[in-house]
């Protein structure tokens, strides 16, 4: 699949990147029996790249179907976007939580294609989403726009660490739970044994850096309230697998997701990059969020 670039997806958004892609859509989309005559008949009357484009921004909106529905067919995405944004129930189930306790505007940090922040600002809420990246910051933009609550959004762009706090209350309440997927909670073993590497460095840049410090887990706050950690346990394992025998999703180990605290650590078979979209996942998450997940301390194995 194609990336998405800023000058690209900007094209899309244009008057003929709009016709592109509703006749991509209408000659068949991302289906391979028509792709070819798809790009041979556009690329006649429009230019090549705006074309493949589109191409890729339908293909990314049909991978999308699954977390957004219906909504898909009208938003924008990047690949990373799709991998991150929150699954649209989940995103309107926390969006009902804030509403219903009476909160009226909600700073959205590190807001990405803006799945959360359009769940927001559908349960009205009015909404400021900060992201570093100009291209996430459009994806953002345009789907509010797409999905009709441009008016109660607004967007920054930065380093979260950097945004003005003015305005926004001193103290924020303590969550009621955490839920950490796949997420370390010690140095892992990939971050150790790559970060030697420059094209580890290139595209992880700080974050990977600090991944591989133990002196930055070491000095991060306890945990104060009660905490799901979802671990996955679908890597291979072998003598050839960097995690050996241990248990691992093929990114983090589970020994290295386990934390002190009140911690309740359950173990799904999943790989670490599928992880949001298990429906194992899914179900623990949104049981969390009603309330009913376990508390304390404890092990489960799904």
């Amino acid at each position: 699949m194609g990336e998405v670039d800023l000058a690209s997806f900007r094209a899309l958004l244009s008057p003929d990147g709009e016709r592109v892609l509703e006749e991509v859509a209408a000659r068949g989309g991302a289906d391979e029996r028509t792709m070819l005559g798809t790009l041979t008949a556009l690329r006649r009357r429009y230019d090549a790249g705006l074309v493949s484009a589109a191409l890729t921004q339908v293909r990314l909106r049909d991978r999308a179907q699954a977390k957004f529905g219906a909504d898909a067919a009208g938003m924008y995405f990047t690949p990373a976007g799709v991998e991150q944004a929150t699954r649209a129930v989940v995103a309107e189930r926390h969006a009902r939580r804030y509403a219903d306790a009476g909160v009226l505007r909600v700073l959205d940090l590190c807001c990405g294609i803006g799945g959360d922040l359009v769940a927001f600002a559908r349960a009205g809420l009015r909404v400021h989403g900060v992201d570093r990246d100009p291209l996430t910051l459009e994806v953002a933009r345009a789907n509010a726009a797409a999905l009709g609550v441009a008016e109660m959004v607004t967007l920054g762009g930065g380093d979260v660490a950097e945004v003005p706090l003015g305005g926004w209350p001193a103290a924020l309440p303590l969550p009621r739970h955490v839920i950490m997927l796949g997420t370390p909670n010690r140095p892992p073993r990939l971050a150790r044994r790559l970060q030697r590497l420059w094209p580890y460095r290139l595209v992880n840049g700080e974050c990977g850096r600090l991944l591989a410090r133990a002196e930055f887990f070491t000095g991060l706050p306890p945990m104060a309230v009660p905490c799901t950690i979802v671990a996955g346990t679908g890597g291979w394992r072998g003598g050839w697998s960097p995690f050996g025998h241990d248990a691992h999703d093929g990114v983090v180990a589970v020994a290295e997701a386990e934390m002190d605290g009140p911690a309740f650590l359950a173990q799904v078979p999943v790989r670490h990059t599928f992880m949001m979209n298990d429906r194992r996942v899914r179900a623990l998450l949104l049981n969390a969020l009603d309330g009913v997940s376990p508390s304390g301390a404890g092990r489960e194995e799904r």
